[in-house]
């Protein structure tokens, strides 16, 4: 009695396309480099597509290794070496005859069952990435508010702030605030250690505003804006003084209008008008 034989199979609604997307998404965080990314899509790609639906066949690369290096741009001996990285990786098995030949009918090549037995760690795995980049945002979008806040409150400074110890010290603590590009590269632990300690600077520069009459929206009356490493060259221009035309304005309102010369009315159109313009002309 033949028993069949049943393999892992994709979930429904997945293709290798979206296998093939799933992989290249997570690729840097399961040691797959870019190189070894594109050998593991030309060999998805070059698999049937039911053989990854279907729990009675395995998808297969049995193509010639030294057409697929042609193909590739590499030397045999390069792609050799990539396919035991993948194998090694766990992404595929490398299942070939004893001659090293691949045969399609035979089951004999690169095996990507393995790949298919592990799709559940990848997406999860993608989620996770996912939900990190989400949050990432989100503290970044929460540093950059804090940041705007710090700019508002340092631009409403009164002048007499440049001796005080207290601001000397806040704003030296904000001068050490990394850039606003760089918050990636923190990772998520020296981020919500930057994001507590620029809370805790907000909130001592808020408070010192608040002891001496000022709010971060509206600075105080009479008080001079401080300005932080600036030097701003300003002009005095002197107004003109005005001008009472008010006199002039009476007098020209009191005279009265020129009188306007009558234009004399045009002649009647008789024909003996006619006929003596007409004269007058070809005279």
């Amino acid at each position: 009695m033949n028993v069949i034989q049943t393999h892992p199979t994709l979930p429904e609604g997945w293709t290798k396309g979206a296998v093939m997307a799933l992989i290249s998404e997570v690729a840097p965080h399961i040691g797959l480099r870019p190189a070894r990314l594109a050998v593991l899509n030309y060999i998805i790609g070059r698999t049937r597509a039911s053989d990854w639906t279907s729990p009675h066949r395995e998808p297969v690369f049995f193509g010639a290794q030294d057409l697929a290096a042609v193909e590739l741009g590499k030397t045999s001996r390069q792609l050799r070496t990539d396919e035991a990285a993948l194998s090694k990786l766990g992404l595929i098995v490398k299942r070939v005859a004893a001659n090293g030949a691949r045969y399609g009918r035979a089951g004999l090549g690169l095996i990507l069952t393995p790949l298919i037995a592990r799709l559940e760690e990848f997406i999860a795995l993608r989620d996770r990435l996912r939900a990190e980049r989400r949050h990432l945002r989100a503290l970044k979008d929460l540093r950059s508010l804090r940041l705007g806040h710090m700019k508002r409150c340092i631009t409403i400074l009164p002048s007499s702030a440049n001796d005080d110890p207290e601001i000397a010290r806040i704003l030296a603590s904000f001068d050490k605030w990394p850039r606003s590009d760089a918050l990636s590269r923190l990772g998520l632990e020296r981020l919500n250690a930057h994001l507590k300690a620029s809370s805790d600077l907000c909130n001592s520069l808020d408070d010192w505003l608040e002891k001496r009459g000022l709010s971060s929206d509206q600075p105080a009356e009479n008080f001079r804006p401080f300005t932080q490493n600036t030097r701003e060259e300003t002009q005095t221009v002197k107004t003109p003084p005005a001008v009472d035309n008010s006199g002039r304005h009476a007098e020209i309102a009191q005279s009265e209008p020129p009188s306007s010369i009558p234009c004399p009315a045009p002649p009647a159109l008789t024909p003996e008008n006619l006929y003596r313009i007409a004269a007058t002309a070809y005279a």
